[in-house]
């Protein structure tokens, strides 16, 4: 029973950190949309959150 509730609290895991970085990415497209002068700027930056966000998540 513990190795159950561990593997589903992996996978609840994994779940809010996808949900995360989708978020963060509708974020940035929606700004690059409504900002759109500097939308080259959220283009650099998405790989740099999507890099830190996976740090913290380790």
């Amino acid at each position: 029973m513990n190795s159950n509730k561990h593997s589903t609290a992996a996978q609840l895991h994994i779940v809010a950190n996808g949900i995360v970085h989708v978020m963060i990415a509708a974020g940035v497209t929606i700004a690059a949309i409504h900002f759109n002068r500097i939308g080259i700027l959220w283009f650099y930056l998405i790989p740099l959150i999507g890099m830190s966000a996976d740090f913290k998540g380790e």
